[in-house]
């Protein structure tokens, strides 16, 4: 997966929002060419020509959000800096993520929910989405751990703990069941400190 291709043809664009949006609301089995060609404002047979049929349009969506998602991952992770700070930054800028508009104006969070359930029910069109966010989002974040720890102010981490932080905002991340707006920054940046302290807090634990 290339992340950082972008998506030149508007029409393009269009398609796979449309094609998002029908994703969401019908499900990838109950959806069909015909009715994203339709809602996109083309025929079937552009659709075709344009990315492929129904597995291709999927693989173009979850190639969309995954330069949505692991652009939340970009954060520089100093690591000179204390890891209140800079992890409650990452946090926050990763949580930010999960509202900003995707896909021609819905929450991202919706879409993250389709990229769950689909994790689950097709797991290979994950494949590429996993190797990336490994490759950018838990390394970095590994080797920042790491960093800290030999600065003397974390214990020594588990290859595990990346994926813990990851875990802490993003799957409780209130987003995911409740918000169809975002809320406040202030409230945002509460959210984000509360998950850092609890990580922080069983790091502390692993004595």
């Amino acid at each position: 997966m290339n992340s950082d291709t972008p998506f030149d043809d508007p029409r393009q664009t269009r398609l796979i929002h449309h094609a998002t949006r029908i994703f969401i609301e019908r499900s990838y089995e109950t959806a069909t060419v015909e009715e994203i060609a339709s809602a996109a404002g083309m025929g079937k047979a552009s659709v075709y020509r344009m990315i492929g049929g129904k597995a291709e349009l999927l693989d173009a969506v979850m190639l969309h959000a995954a330069r949505h998602m692991l652009s939340a991952c970009r954060v520089v992770l100093n690591p000179a800096r204390p890891a209140q700070a800079m992890l409650g930054e990452f946090a926050e800028t990763y949580i930010a993520a999960m509202y900003r508009p995707f896909a021609g104006g819905l929450p991202f969070y919706h879409v993250a929910r389709l990229m769950i359930s689909l994790g689950f029910a097709r797991p290979e069109v994950m494949q590429d989405f996993i190797a990336a966010y490994q490759a950018e989002g838990v390394r970095p974040l590994a080797a920042y751990l790491a960093a800290r720890a030999e600065a003397g102010e974390l214990n020594p981490p588990d290859p595990r703990d990346a994926i813990t932080f990851f875990q802490l905002i993003f799957y409780t991340d209130q987003a995911l069941a409740y918000h169809e707006e975002a809320p406040p920054a202030a409230e945002i940046a509460a959210m984000a400190d509360y998950r850092v302290r609890l990580f922080l807090r069983g790091l502390e634990r692993r004595d």
